[in-house]
């Protein structure tokens, strides 16, 4: 506007001077003009002038308001692409002033600390009529709007200092916070300066890494104990061996038997580690067909008893006879195999390993349940883990590589099913899976092939 303003008395001083010495010149040219006819030519002229300096102005008016309006809708525009970004972030967005009071927030933001979310429709969608941007982003700074305070909304005294910091010192903050409601959630709070006297915090929800983050490390803790116990042997054995024991005919052997018992344990645990590895990463390829779950639960029943040892177990099946699913026929042996070989491993001494299997008409439903220690239920969401044990003193005794669990859970879920796993502490647990449901009709078509092999984790 104030370049408007500069053009149009730039051209009206342009039409004066016009005027000024058009007057002049008629004046020198024509001193004898009546007065009548002077006035009327100055009225004539002074009119186009004054038409000429209008329509200027009016027509720079018109571009400005153009300009205005252009720039009002993109505006708008933007203003909608900000809520929507906003909105469909899973990171809580705050933006405070000097004073602390919370000038617009998200909705995720609503989900860290207590501020109210966004109206919802009758049919359960966000409101969407007009002045949506400010319902979405709950701006509050409106002088008409009360003010809402950090400290109404959170009295997490890290909070407060990082954008009191950010504000203050002009510079961005990193902070890490932990807020307990429901559950114990950790945040990375990030704050960035915002002009003069105003902080943009963004919260990071980091709770779901800092998870994967422990599991991990406790993979790599676990895994090393595990190799370390069967390495110790060998390196015993294999010392008292060398140091004369070769020639004691008595005792080289059962050194010997060590040996190899220990040699071959490391052995499965490293086959297990790659065939899990390439299971996650997607390298392993199925061959669903129709699969007879009552045949695969009698191979794999068969084979564990053969290798239960000393572990006294009685097994019982409850599977329809009838009952087919959709599998690998390979890969669903080695997820019973697992799952059979835990219920003896963790059983009692006499105790029940029972094998069931149902149908809802769309999927079925397989579990293997055991009498034995059982699972207290914080154990219980881990229980499918890599080399995850929930009794550690017992379980260290309990042969086995830890990770046949956790190839039963990435099988399952490669064949469109779900794990999941019920207990209670010294009273047994239950594990169980789903798979589709296979067409009995189509079994026929693939009983001529040859037996595969069964993939053996423990």
């Amino acid at each position: 506007m104030k370049d408007i303003e500069r053009r149009v008395w730039i051209a009206t001083a342009a039409s004066v001077l016009i005027f000024a010495v058009y007057e002049s010149i008629k004046t020198v040219i024509h001193p004898d003009m009546s007065v009548i006819t002077s006035h009327v030519i100055t009225v004539i002229v002074a009119g186009i002038l004054t038409f000429f300096v209008s329509r200027y102005a009016l027509a720079r008016y018109s571009a400005a308001i153009s300009e205005i309006e252009r720039q009002t809708g993109m505006t708008e525009e933007m203003n909608h692409l900000l809520s929507g970004v906003l909105e469909t972030m899973q990171e809580g967005v705050l933006i405070v002033d000097s004073a602390m009071n919370i000038l617009l927030y998200n909705n995720a933001a609503t989900r860290i600390v207590k501020l109210a979310g966004t109206p919802q429709k009758e049919n359960g969608e966000r409101a969407s009529e007009q002045g949506e941007v400010v319902s979405l982003l709950h701006l509050l700074a409106s002088s008409s709007a009360r003010k809402v305070r950090l400290v109404d909304a959170t009295r997490e005294p890290v909070i407060h200092a990082a954008f009191r910091r950010a504000i203050e010192e002009r510079r961005p903050i990193e902070e890490r916070v932990e807020m307990a409601d429901r559950e114990l959630r950790s945040y990375q709070l990030n704050v960035s300066p915002l002009g003069e006297g105003f902080a943009v915090g963004v919260f990071f929800d980091i709770t779901r890494l800092e998870r994967l983050e422990r599991i991990r490390r406790e993979f790599f803790a676990n895994l090393s104990h595990e190799l370390r116990t069967p390495l110790t042997a060998i390196l015993a054995c294999s010392e008292t061996l060398l140091a004369g024991a070769m020639d004691d005919r008595e005792n080289s052997g059962r050194f010997i038997e060590r040996l190899h018992k220990h040699a071959a344990r490391m052995s499965d645990m490293i086959a297990d580690i790659s065939d899990l590895s390439a299971i996650e990463s997607g390298n392993v390829k199925l061959a669903p067909a129709p699969v007879k779950v009552s045949g695969a639960v009698t191979e794999v029943i068969a084979l564990a008893s053969s290798r239960k040892g000393e572990r006294r177990v009685t097994f019982q099946v409850s599977v329809p006879e009838d009952l087919c699913v959709l599998a690998d026929p390979m890969r669903l042996e080695q997820i019973l195999y697992n799952l059979v070989d835990n219920a003896i491993k963790f059983n009692k001494p006499d105790g029940t390993v029972t094998v069931r299997a149902e149908s809802n008409g769309v999927e079925a439903i397989i579990s293997v349940e055991d009498t034995g220690i059982g699972m207290s239920s914080q154990d219980l969401p881990r229980v499918f883990e890599r080399l995850y044990r929930a009794d550690k003193s017992r379980s260290r005794r309990v042969e086995g590589s830890g990770l046949g669990l956790a190839i039963v859970k990435h099988l399952v879920q490669a064949h469109g099913g779900e794990v999941f796993a019920t207990s209670e502490l010294g009273q047994g647990s239950k594990l169980s899976f789903t798979l589709p449901i296979g067409q009995a009709s189509l079994l026929e078509s693939h009983t001529d092939e040859k037996p595969v092999g069964l993939g053996v984790d423990a």
